[in-house]
């Protein structure tokens, strides 16, 4: 696997609607343009040579501040780092597109009008070339974390086609700081639920699915 590579593909369909609408929602009174520019720079910016030739990309509101900076590679591909900004000049979204792997960003990140952190997600470097580690964090607006997801992607390299083994750590903290649940998955199954109290305490190890439904009192 390249660990530079960028898989965009299908998956800008998917992307591009998801930033228009986060941006939509995120600002009610924003100037239309700025939605306009999203979807143009996704679908119909073009560099001046398909050649693995780079463009650099900025875009401005009509009030002149700058609504969108990045760099193409080739016709279409976005590459690099990618800002995109309210009409007042603060960031909105800044997304790193050297990802390892399909479906991650090697970083993202989102803010809202007041300029605080509401959302980052990044991939961490471990050296490894089968060993993917991605978490991806969520804030209240007022910057205490509210849930955290930790991925681990093992890829297994066979003649017949990759397998991958997917781990995640899901958890949820109390508005005081304290961890409230870990929820561990194997391939988006869940195995089990750790609860703690708002003092940090732990209260027990829950199983409800896959056909188990117990609580033990105690972690083994």
């Amino acid at each position: 696997m390249d660990g530079k590579a960028v898989l965009l593909g299908e998956a800008l369909v998917a992307i591009t609607g998801v930033l228009i609408i986060g941006f939509m929602k995120t600002t009610n009174n924003m100037d239309k343009l700025a939605i306009i520019i999203v979807l143009g720079i996704f679908v119909g910016c073009k560099s001046a040579s398909v050649e693995e030739s780079s463009k650099v990309i900025e875009l401005s509101y009509n009030n002149g501040k700058v609504a969108v900076t990045g760099t193409l590679l080739g016709e279409n591909e976005k590459v690099g780092e990618w800002k995109i900004f309210f009409p007042d000049g603060k960031i909105y979204i800044r997304v790193n597109y050297d990802k390892t792997f399909e479906d991650y960003f090697k970083l993202y990140q989102e803010y809202n009008q007041d300029g605080r952190l509401i959302q980052e997600a990044r991939e961490n470097e471990n050296g490894s070339n089968n060993h993917f580690n991605h978490i991806k964090k969520f804030f209240s607006d007022v910057g205490v974390l509210n849930y955290e997801i930790i991925t681990d992607i093992y890829v297994e390299f066979k003649e017949e086609g990759d397998e991958h083994y997917i781990y995640e750590t899901v958890n949820e903290y109390y508005s005081n700081g304290s961890l409230m649940t870990t929820d561990k998955y194997t391939d988006y199954e869940l195995e089990y639920s750790d609860w703690y109290d708002t003092l940090g305490d732990f209260q027990g190890r829950v199983y409800n699915s896959n056909s188990i439904y117990k609580v033990e009192r105690s972690r083994k």
